[in-house]
């Protein structure tokens, strides 16, 4: 065989052994990868089962908590509605006893404010007939 033929048989064997070789160490990182990948996926699956665990306790938790909490609304309002209730009435009998009272209060205030008036007038009256009739008996002068 001439000298040319085996170097290029040569050549085509070590050609072949590196495309080997790089097949095999890709084919190693691949299962590095799909392995690495494994790992990761099983534990985002316990970590999924994990929390949907805590989600369904948390939704029995809620679907327990949620009739009492209605009760709770549910008395909250008829309170409120209680109170809107006596509010209600205190107004009216607010407004009544004003109405009662608020006549005779006017009525007694008028006549306090006539009382005064006419009391300070007849004083002034008899303060001045006095006067004036000291004034007349001591010939005039006025003290």
């Amino acid at each position: 065989m001439p000298v040319l033929i085996q170097t290029c048989i040569v050549v085509a064997t070590v050609a072949v052994v590196a495309i080997a070789f790089v097949v095999i160490r890709t084919m190693l990182r691949f299962d590095r990868a799909a392995t690495e990948l494994n790992r990761t996926l099983r534990v985002v699956r316990v970590k999924v089962e994990d929390t949907a665990d805590d989600i369904r306790g948390m939704v029995s938790a809620f679907e327990t908590i949620l009739p009492q909490m209605r009760r709770i609304v549910t008395r909250f309002e008829s309170v409120g509605e209680q109170i809107g209730s006596v509010g209600e009435r205190t107004a009216r009998i607010s407004h009544t006893v004003l109405d009662e009272i608020e006549a005779p209060v006017r009525t007694a205030a008028a006549l306090v404010h006539g009382i005064r008036s006419g009391s300070s007038r007849l004083l002034r009256a008899i303060r001045d007939r006095v006067v004036y009739r000291q004034a007349s008996s001591n010939g005039g002068i006025q003290s």
